[in-house]
């Protein structure tokens, strides 16, 4: 029997209901949180399990291509997150390892995660889910708070206190900044790929 089932069973029922019905967006949203919430954070780590949930979401659910990325680095990070396991350190990634345990670092993560729950419950239509998911979609836009005079560019995506945060996780401060300059930058937004 399918370990799955009564979960699959469950998003079927609820595309079925009448009243208080949940869309797909929304079950996702919960399975992420759930995901994390479980593997991440309870540290039931039977990834033979998860893998096997992947499978059966996949061949039960429709996804965007951005959507099945994500669960794809939730439940398979070291196959599907950028710089997983490079020897140079990657604070997204450190972030993100099972045995991560710095609280401040713990808030961070919860925090990114609810975030791209949210996009994924708002769905294609939201500002946030081009900064996610098609941050070339930006190029030769402006950005916004500091960097609104700014062009970005596809070398580095910018953010405001004119940070620049690469694909490979690196974070570097903008330092061509004509406005205010201050060697105390510190970034106030953190985006995932």
């Amino acid at each position: 029997m399918n370990y799955w089932l009564p979960l699959i069973n469950w998003i079927n029922e609820q595309q079925n209901v009448e009243e208080n019905r949940l869309d797909l967006n929304e079950i996702k949203s919960m399975l992420i949180l759930k995901i994390y919430y479980d593997y991440y954070c309870q540290g039931e780590n039977n990834l033979m399990l998860l893998h096997e949930l992947l499978e059966t979401l996949q061949m039960n659910m429709e996804f965007s291509p951005e959507e099945i990325q994500v669960f794809r680095v939730l439940l398979e990070p070291v196959e599907n997150m950028i710089g997983y396991n490079d020897e140079k350190q990657n604070y997204l990634n450190e972030i993100f390892k099972i045995d991560s345990t710095a609280e401040d670092e713990l808030s961070i993560r919860h925090s990114l995660v609810n975030l791209i729950s949210m996009i994924i419950l708002s769905g294609k239509e939201t500002f946030l889910w081009i900064f996610i998911f098609q941050p070339l979609l930006l190029q030769d836009t402006y950005g916004f708070g500091s960097t609104t005079d700014t062009v970005i560019r596809m070398d580095g995506i910018h953010y405001d206190c004119g940070c620049i945060l690469r694909e490979t996780g690196d974070l570097m401060q903008y330092s061509n900044r004509v406005i205010r300059p201050n060697a105390m930058n510190i970034p106030s937004i953190y985006v995932a790929y």
